[in-house]
């Protein structure tokens, strides 16, 4: 038996912060910079998408049609998208080096993080019911299109005017802030959080 909504809010949230603040722990532990960051951020675009895929296959079971070729165009689509997320951001902010902790930790946490999202929400709480295939096509870009657009914004202005750490940490915070509140935009609307 899942959790009641209550519950499923906390740990899918705690889950999300958790996951959130390991930019933090890289900036003072591990000495990332400005792109590590982003480049950590870049990754999450990506595990949501891996994530899309399982959902799309869920998505309405009632509606059979065109499920095999949405989730090919998605595939397609959502890579291409990736791969000009992720030149944009190279380009941008010209990194010295890819930090392989911000590779193994961003995987690792983020694929977590969705995973008890996706565990507890979209399959114990029966999302998949509630969401078409289109509908759920279309769900990464608009979790992650606000949330990148000012996120590069900032970084840009940072790479600007040299980021501090402070700097870096109050970038990290409005993400966190971005994207608990995409995250609960994204439950609500679907019913996961309404209380039983």
């Amino acid at each position: 038996m899942f959790p009641k909504p209550m519950y499923v809010k906390k740990y899918a949230l705690l889950s999300l912060i958790i996951a959130n603040l390991i930019p933090i722990l890289g900036i003072f532990l591990l000495k990332w910079d400005l792109f590590s960051i982003l480049f950590f951020y870049w990754l999450e675009s990506a595990v949501v998408g891996i994530y899309n895929i399982p959902k799309m296959i869920m998505a309405n079971p009632a509606q059979k049609s065109h499920r095999l070729s949405g989730i090919i165009f998605f595939l397609i689509h959502y890579s291409a998208f990736m791969a000009g997320h992720g030149f944009f951001i190279l380009e941008l902010f010209s990194p010295i080096e890819i930090k392989m902790t911000a590779i193994i930790l961003g995987l690792i946490s983020l694929f977590v993080s969705h995973g008890i999202s996706f565990v507890i929400n979209f399959i114990g709480r029966r999302e998949y019911e509630r969401v078409s295939l289109s509908q759920q096509m279309i769900a990464p870009y608009k979790r992650i299109m606000v949330m990148h657009v000012t996120i590069i914004l900032c970084g840009f202005l940072l790479n600007l005017f040299e980021a501090s750490y402070i700097s870096l940490i109050i970038l990290v915070i409005l993400k966190i802030i971005i994207d608990m509140l995409a995250h609960l935009r994204e439950h609500f609307k679907l019913g996961t959080y309404v209380k039983e």
